[in-house]
């Protein structure tokens, strides 16, 4: 039996210029390839880039998003206020891990409202800057009226499963408030790992999250450890996922609300588990880094499948 796969892309970042026209430049060629092919996209909106600027100040890229979350074929997602590094998780920056629960709140509260007022349309989606938060964050999502955290298996978790008779099992007829989709893989691996859901049975969900430098013709310095991808490449990828059997492409929203209860199935924190046993072995000298990116978890399959 043929299984199938949810496919979300996550693009990080949109916010008002700051000046830098080339990285625009390009944003605007690869948002352009998704209009193209009509393939959904949650794009992670920071509504004052740095504490700097107010999206709502630049008319051109406000009214760009506007258009294209008018057609249905992008899904806004808050993606912090300021995009700050306020606190530190570890060795992360984070704009909400370790702050008090009332300014994390606020924080939530006026970002929903900004990007709501400027769009015009309900905002259910957050990701954290840096994918970093805490449980903190997650009470303050629940209340502000998030439906979605899509963030990365690192975080604490956002769990509706109770122990009984040695493992996690959903719990009964619980409608979750706030469901966890974390991102799981990037733009180059994300072909092969969806024809590896695809021969497994039932349905996974795959998460793929890009910025700006993931491309290989970004001027970010960052590009050269992670621009990895080619604008031809991504249009040969989306033109795969629209084409293939047993794929589904949706928002990060999309998805939430149309498998909020597969999504609280246990495979979220089956992954997060996984995630940290593979997380441990990048302290081993010489292969540990490979042993971990061999075992890291690259989607979401269900609770009982292997990875």
């Amino acid at each position: 039996m043929r299984g199938s796969v949810t496919i979300v892309f996550r693009y990080d970042d949109y916010a008002a210029s700051l000046g830098d026209s080339t990285m625009e430049a390009n944003e605007r060629a690869f948002l352009d390839a998704f209009a193209e092919q009509g393939v959904p996209l949650t794009v992670g909106v920071v509504p004052r880039i740095e504490g700097k600027r107010l999206l709502a100040d630049d008319p051109e890229r406000l009214r760009a998003l506007r258009d294209a979350v008018a057609t249905g074929q992008v899904g806004p997602a808050l993606h912090g206020l300021t995009h700050e590094a306020l606190a530190r998780q570890g060795t992360a920056d984070s704009e909400f891990a370790g702050l008090p629960p009332a300014a994390q709140l606020e924080r939530l509260r006026e970002g929903k409202r900004l990007l709501e007022d400027w769009l015009g349309t309900p905002v259910a989606a957050f990701i954290p800057p840096w994918n970093t938060y805490d449980e903190a964050t997650v009470d303050a999502l629940t209340e502000a009226g998030f439906q979605v955290l899509c963030a990365a298996l690192s975080g604490p978790p956002v769990s509706h499963l109770q122990f009984a008779h040695g493992r996690y099992v959903p719990i009964e007829d619980a409608t979750p408030p706030l469901v966890a989709l974390p991102h799981t893989t990037g733009l180059p691996d994300v072909q092969r790992t969806a024809r590896a859901c695809l021969r497994r049975r039932g349905r996974s969900f795959l998460v793929c999250m890009f910025h700006e430098f993931s491309f290989a013709n970004s001027a970010d310095p960052l590009a050269r450890v992670y621009g990895r991808t080619s604008l031809a490449g991504l249009a040969r990828l989306l033109q795969w996922c629209r084409a293939e059997p047993g794929v589904e492409l949706a928002t990060a929203a999309e998805a939430a609300s149309r498998y909020a209860r597969e999504l609280s199935d246990g495979r979220v924190d089956a992954a997060r588990a996984r995630w940290q046993f593979a997380a441990r072995w990048r302290r081993v000298p010489v292969v540990g880094r490979l042993v971990a990116r061999l075992l890291a978890p690259r989607a979401l399959p269900g609770p009982r499948g292997p990875w």
